[in-house]
């Protein structure tokens, strides 16, 4: 059965075409096509994904070439003059496509056509994905095939490649509309990775001390070799279970993501933290956290994801390049939305960050996560959160739920618990109260700001409180002892 969002979404697009003439269509619930092989190696070809209900070629280790068609039955487009073709699909490993600008293989996806029955096929479409599992869409006119003899025309799927992508095509559409159908919901990705055995309730904040170096069980690790999915015991996923942290943002710990940092056996592993979190009723989480880029290059892989069952995973991120820009420092995310997929986050589901390289930690590889922080934009309120309040090192400060580009002002005392009267109401902080420079919430929300704690400062507490100007409203109220 297809997904039920697929459904609504075809639902939808056959009423937006009832003026339009549909002459061919296929989306693969059956598997009715001819794979072909092409050059007699040892290949499984084209083949029926029966999860996502697509056609589907693996990349095909085994030292071989692939080359495979896919060929469809034929259609009339003898007595029209237009016609246009519509594609929907995705691709992984998609720098292993010779077009790909990283040019790792020579992996070729193309769609054909013949109109002499398989004979000879012309080119219509080609594959110039440029990231990994990046759903896409395709409206290719092809009234050059329409008119006068065109009785018999074919589509085919073509593949290409020495150990290279892989490759999905679906929902076939060929009609008289250019534009064509909306896309449908990207599909999952499957990940094999540990997964934890409770989970955490949101408004829910990590900054890896309070757990210092153990692994709580809302919390789960994967250190593995990529090629062999075996446990690796230099694969690097680090909260100080394996080894002191090298260089968090805040406090003495944090996640690090890489080879081991001691390690000279270059290869490549797959690390992964999964959370485990309930969004108690909330569809529209957002998360917040510090990141460190210590020259990781892009990997399938690498990313922020979520799952509703720990095997099928959505990823939210980017690349980390793309989220952490500037090498060897820690930079802040804020306002990630985690709620833009399928999955869904009012319920118990699974967080994963992910690595995958081959250099050791901090030396030309490696990812480091500290101060995360996930919360309701909506739902939730106004929530207050503080990550590293440890002496000669900087602390972050960081609230969510306030208004969309509205101002935050945060307090602090050092004498007490209040309560003292403010034009907010009553906050628990003693007099005098310092206020720190006003921030700008972000259109999610999101406030945060990185401030040097003092070194004399060990062993005081800092009583804290923030407040939503736009609202006049009070976030939580803090009492934190500085390590």
């Amino acid at each position: 059965m297809k997904p039920i969002l697929a459904i609504l979404a075809a639902v939808a697009v056959a009423g937006s075409l009832s003026a339009q003439t549909t002459f061919y269509s296929e989306d693969f619930t059956t598997f009715t096509w001819t794979p072909t092989n092409l050059n007699g190696a040892i290949s499984q070809g084209w083949i029926h994904d029966t999860v996502g209900l697509r056609a589907w070629h693996e990349d095909e280790s085994g030292g071989h070439t692939a080359e495979n068609r896919l060929v469809g039955p034929g259609f009339d487009l003898s007595a029209v003059s237009a016609a246009h073709l519509h594609l929907s699909g995705n691709t992984n490993f998609a720098t292993y496509l010779a077009n790909n600008p990283a040019g790792y293989a020579d992996g070729i996806t193309n769609v054909e056509i013949s109109t002499d029955g398989g004979l000879t096929w012309s080119m219509v479409w080609t594959d110039t994905s440029l990231t990994s599992n990046t759903p896409f869409t395709a409206d290719v006119d092809i009234s050059i095939f329409t008119g006068a003899g065109m009785s018999n025309v074919q589509l085919g799927f073509y593949y290409y490649g020495t150990f290279a992508h892989e490759a999905w095509l679906d929902n076939i559409l060929v009609n008289d509309d250019p534009s064509g159908p909306p896309p449908p919901p990207p599909p999952p990705v499957s990940w094999t990775v540990n997964l934890p055995t409770t989970f955490d309730a949101t408004s829910y904040t990590n900054d890896f001390d309070v757990a210092a170096g153990t692994v709580p069980s809302n919390m789960a690790m994967t250190n593995i070799d990529t090629l062999t999915g075996l446990a690796d015991v230099e694969a690097w996923a680090n909260v100080g279970q394996l080894a002191a942290c090298i260089i968090p943002n805040s406090g003495l710990f944090n996640l690090e993501m890489g080879l081991d940092p001691l390690s000279t056996n270059y290869h490549n592993v797959r690390n992964a933290m999964v959370l485990g979190l309930n969004g108690g009723g909330s569809n529209d989480l957002s998360l917040d956290f510090m990141g460190y880029n210590a020259g990781e290059e892009t990997m399938d892989f690498d990313g922020v994801w979520v799952s509703a069952d720990g095997l099928g995973w959505y990823k939210v991120s980017g690349a980390w390049n793309v989220e952490l820009p500037s090498l060897s420092v820690w930079t802040p995310v804020v306002g990630m939305d985690l709620t833009g997929t399928p999955v869904d986050t009012s319920g118990d589901f699974y967080l994963m960050f992910g690595q995958e390289d081959n250099f050791p930690y901090n030396y030309l590889d490696g990812i480091g996560i500290d101060d995360i922080s996930v919360a309701s934009l909506t739902g939730g309120g106004l929530v207050y959160s503080t990550g590293g309040l440890v002496a000669n090192a900087n602390a972050t400060l960081t609230i969510t739920g306030a208004t969309p580009g509205g101002n935050v002002l945060i307090g602090y005392s050092l004498t007490g618990a209040g309560p003292t009267n403010t034009p907010f109401g009553p906050v628990d902080m003693s007099n005098p109260i310092t206020q720190l420079p006003v921030l700008t919430a972000s259109g999610s929300g999101v406030a945060s700001m990185t401030t040097m704690v003092p070194a004399r400062a060990t062993g005081f507490t800092v009583y804290t409180q923030a407040a939503d100007l736009s609202t006049s409203t009070l976030t939580n109220s803090l009492a934190e002892v500085v390590l």
